[in-house]
């Protein structure tokens, strides 16, 4: 559904100066819309050892990158919290959120009742997936470049 749809990452403030606000508000939007499926879903999954069904889901509707952007930013939040592993942590840090004087928007991604242990499970799932995708993309731009060459 919005799996497609890139996230936009610059502030607020740069798509206002940049005539990009309607791109703004649309991917602030869907991200609210993944970290409320997050929010419902997580727990009941985790119960009912249905988390991995949950993240293909999440993954289909809003994509690989959007989920981990959004839960990047619970994790950038709950950084001091042991029960999240380093793996996880050091990944999460490569989303970068500005930091601003004003309210920040993307503080209302963080998922604050998502149990840390549920938040580290989930994150290396789709840490997994991010490297099978990224196997793949490898694989395709290979037999594409033996293709060129024949």
């Amino acid at each position: 559904m919005y799996a497609t749809m890139p996230v936009y990452y610059p502030t607020f403030r740069y798509a206002r100066e940049h005539d990009e606000v309607e791109l703004w508000r649309e991917s602030h939007r869907i991200n609210m819309e993944c970290k409320g499926q997050i929010n419902r879903r997580a727990l009941e999954a985790n119960n009912s050892r249905e988390l991995d069904l949950m993240i293909i889901d999440l993954i289909r509707v809003y994509g690989l990158e959007r989920t981990m952007c959004v839960l990047s930013r619970t994790i950038q939040y709950k950084d001091w919290d042991e029960r999240l592993s380093q793996a996880v942590k050091e990944r999460a840090k490569r989303f970068h959120f500005s930091e601003q004087e004003y309210e920040d928007p993307t503080k209302q991604y963080i998922c604050h009742d998502l149990d840390p242990c549920v938040l580290d499970m989930m994150y290396r799932k789709l840490m997994e997936q991010e490297a099978n995708q990224t196997a793949l993309d490898f694989q395709r731009n290979e037999l594409e470049s033996e293709q060129e060459i024949d």
